[in-house]
C-alpha cells in the first residue's frame, strides 16, 4: 500500500472524528450529552466529503465496538489495477483489544500497529472535547427534512471557540431512536459533510467476529499481499 493510500484512509477517519466534535442538540449541557451518550447501535453506508474529495464505507456500531468495511483505493489514481479498484478491507475495533484488519480477498487478518489505528467515530468523547474548547454553545431548530427515507429534525449548532464561531447542521432521525444521520458544516478548508444511507438498527454480534477460515499474518505481510494486487 502506498503512503498516499494510507493517508487517504486515515484522513477520512480523522475527518469523521473531527466533524463529530461540532455537534449538539439543545442549549442545556445535560440534554446534549444525553443525545450522544444514547446514540443507538446501527449499521449504515457512510459518505464522508471534504471539499471535492469523498470516501464511502460501511460502518457498524454495537456498544463501543465498531466495524468499518472499506474500499481504500476507490478514489485512487489510475496507477492502481482496475480489477482491484474495489478491493475491500475490514477493521474491527473492540475496547481493550488490538484493532484488527481483515482482508476478505486473501482471507487473512492482522493486528494493526498503533501508528496505523483509526479513531472510532464515537460521538460523546469528541463532543466533550469540543465543549471544553467552546466559550458558548447554541442551537436552533430548522424544521423537519427527510433523509434517506427517514424523518429528521434539523438543528443548527454553533460553537464559539475564541474569536471564531463554528457552525454545523445536524439531522436527527426521529424514527431511528435519535440517530444522527447527516451533518453539513464548513471551516477554513471548505465545506464538509457526512451522511448515512441504507441504515439498520439491527446489528448482529457476528459482524465483529473474525471468520474461522481466516489466517493471522504480520501487518507487513498483510499490506504486501494487498499491494501486489492493487498496484500495476
Amino acid at each position: 500500500m502506498t503512503n498516499r493510500i494510507i493517508q487517504l484512509i486515515l484522513g477520512a477517519f480523522l475527518f469523521v472524528s473531527s466533524v463529530n466534535t461540532a455537534i449538539a442538540q439543545t442549549l442545556t449541557e445535560a440534554s446534549i450529552k444525553s443525545l450522544f451518550a444514547n446514540q443507538p447501535d446501527y449499521q449504515a453506508n457512510y459518505t464522508v466529503t471534504r471539499g471535492k474529495e469523498s470516501i464511502k464505507f460501511r460502518l457498524a456500531k454495537k456498544g463501543h465496538r465498531f466495524r468499518h468495511d472499506l474500499m481504500p483505493i476507490q478514489n485512487a489514481a489510475p496507477s492502481v489495477n482496475e480489477q482491484y479498484r474495489f478491493y475491500k478491507i475490514i477493521t474491527l475495533t473492540t475496547p481493550g483489544r488490538p484493532v484488527l484488519a481483515l482482508d476478505p480477498q486473501e482471507q487473512t487478518y492482522s493486528e494493526m500497529p498503533e501508528s496505523e489505528k483509526f479513531p472510532t467515530p464515537d460521538f460523546l468523547p469528541y463532543f466533550e472535547a469540543a465543549l471544553k474548547r467552546a466559550r458558548r454553545v447554541s442551537a436552533i431548530g430548522l424544521g423537519p427534512q427527510v433523509v434517506d427515507g427517514h424523518k429528521t429534525r434539523r438543528l443548527r449548532i454553533s460553537f464559539e471557540v475564541g474569536a471564531e464561531e463554528e457552525d454545523a447542521i445536524i439531522y436527527v432521525a426521529t424514527d431511528l431512536k435519535e440517530l444522527i444521520v447527516r451533518m453539513d458544516a464548513a471551516d477554513k478548508n471548505g465545506p464538509m459533510s457526512f451522511s448515512m444511507s441504507d441504515i439498520s438498527l439491527q446489528v448482529p454480534d457476528e459482524l465483529f467476529d473474525v471468520p474461522v477460515s481466516y489466517k493471522q499474518v504480520g501487518f507487513d505481510s498483510f499490506l504486501s499481499a494487498m499491494k501486489k494486487k492493487i498496484l500495476k
